[in-house]
């Protein structure tokens, strides 16, 4: 009986968790498309705009191997 109660108990925590509300950003080019979720409490713009940068040096790389 006891271990039914805490399976039980498991389920219902479980059940009660939410998943992470996240900022979107979506960074498309020709050759990349990045779609980046940013957890609210550790946005950062900086963090960003890094990606942003990232996936158009990633671009211009993709282009001059094609």
């Amino acid at each position: 009986m006891r271990q039914f109660s805490v399976c039980i108990i498991f389920m219902i925590i479980f059940l009660s968790v939410q998943a992470t509300e996240c900022v979107d950003r979506i960074f498309s080019e020709s050759h990349v498309n990045m779609y980046l979720c940013q957890n609210y409490s550790n946005y950062k713009e900086t963090r960003t705009l890094l990606y942003e940068a990232r996936v158009k040096v990633l671009n211009d790389y993709i282009f001059k191997k094609n």
